[in-house]
């Protein structure tokens, strides 16, 4: 992956005249979509809008195929994990992040709602522990996360924001996931407990967008 550094080297090679026609050089081969959503007619000022944008999109260079969705495996078997180290571009800064993302499963709608039960389950564990009681860092949070291709992968995610050493949030997020997972897997939660996470859960699936 390209490092913040990289860009900002990148980018003070740039004069006005790289500039010129550069909408032309973005939009010569290129592929679009478009969502309108809300209370739309078809002679809604927003399809106008669309109208007056396609001939814009129109590449010069139209693409043979789209391009494909790519998703990469991480290596399998049990302790297996991928380390990725990128320093800031502020050397004053005392604040480092740290995330954690456990690959659990293939990405189908009974695994990811089981990851979803999970964090339901972990991220209000994962808060106490972590912020309130270790104050590793004002950010802390646990989610569930999936790839949304389809074909990709769930898990859950751990992000903590902390002035402490990324190397040392690293091995207390570890510890503590190493503990919670046992203590969920070792079915210490209570039928009861559970039918209230799975309340909490579906609670949140039947609220309304608030936003598009």
């Amino acid at each position: 992956a390209i490092g913040a550094s990289e860009w900002l080297e990148c980018l003070k090679t740039i004069n006005r005249e790289d500039l010129n026609g550069v909408s032309k050089k973005l939009l010569r081969c290129c592929y679009a979509e478009g969502l309108l959503q809300g209370n739309i007619v078809e002679d809604s000022g927003l399809c106008h809008v669309m109208e007056a944008l396609l001939p814009v999109l129109q590449p010069e260079e139209p693409l043979a195929e789209l391009p494909a969705l790519g998703v990469a495996e991480l290596p399998d078997g049990p302790g297996s994990l991928v380390l990725i180290r990128r320093v800031g571009t502020n050397p004053k800064e005392q604040n480092g992040g740290v995330v954690v993302t456990l690959q659990a499963a293939d990405e189908t709608l009974a695994n990811v709602t089981l990851a979803e039960l999970s964090a339901q389950v972990l991220s209000q564990r994962c808060f106490d522990e972590l912020r309130t009681k270790q104050q590793l860092g004002y950010i802390v949070s646990l989610s569930a996360c999936a790839d949304c291709l389809g074909t990709g992968f769930c898990g859950v995610r751990v992000i903590v924001q902390s002035e402490k050493h990324p190397a040392e949030v690293h091995r207390r997020i570890d510890t503590w996931l190493a503990s919670a997972l046992d203590e969920l897997a070792g079915e210490s939660t209570t039928d009861e407990q559970l039918s209230e996470y799975i309340e909490a859960l579906l609670a949140q699936k039947r609220e309304k967008p608030k936003k598009l």
